[in-house]
């Protein structure tokens, strides 16, 4: 016969066995943990629109320019040479992009970029495509293709962002022996471009 001080077989002394089940709350653990569920819940509510307008926002974000429905942030020491309603010329020193928008169903990626590539053989003959065709995504979630290309003196890049209402075609040429000093704007303006979602006419 067990003494009834004496802890019962199995059982280390000075433990004690806590009931199964959750955990009992006071009325006031209680009221907080429903104060910050309800906090919780109503600052995601508050929040949801201010992450929307700064999701806009870093759709055009400031010192950007638009060429239809493309925006191009120019990288510092780059400018504005000429606009109109759906293309832009950036210029720095010897280099220049272009970015033109064309409205519509835009064609598969590769007889996009061919057709790009020969208007720029018609600009700069000689151009021939190296190192192939790089696939990127934009910040606006946009597929995007870049190709590099050289010719006697002249080193640049063509590229393509498309979205379903149209694309936009990028071309930016550099003299050889300066290209190496542009070439990080270059791609950073290229792949950092953004097609806007607003109606289309």
């Amino acid at each position: 016969m067990q003494d009834a001080t004496t802890p019962a077989a199995g059982t280390p002394s000075g433990v004690t066995r806590l009931p199964g089940g959750p955990v009992p709350l006071t009325l006031r653990q209680s009221t907080v943990a429903a104060v910050l569920i309800l906090l919780v819940g109503l600052g995601a509510a508050l929040l949801a629109p201010f992450a929307a307008a700064l999701e806009a926002r870093r759709v055009t974000p400031p010192g950007s320019v638009t060429a239809g429905q493309a925006v191009v942030l120019p990288a510092d020491g780059w400018v504005v040479q000429t606009q109109d309603t759906d293309a832009v010329l950036l210029t720095r020193g010897g280099a220049r992009l272009i970015v033109q928008w064309q409205p519509g169903t835009p064609p598969e990626p590769q007889t996009a970029l061919a057709t790009l590539g020969a208007a720029t053989q018609q600009e700069v003959p000689g151009a021939r495509g190296f190192g192939g065709v790089r696939q990127f995504t934009t910040p606006s979630r946009d597929p995007g293709y870049l190709e590099a290309f050289a010719a006697p003196g002249t080193t640049g890049a063509i590229a393509v962002v498309q979205a379903s209402f149209g694309q936009a075609a990028i071309q930016a040429i550099a003299p050889s022996t300066t290209f190496s000093q542009v070439s990080d704007d270059i791609v950073t303006m290229i792949t950092g471009l953004r097609i806007l979602r607003r109606a289309v006419s």
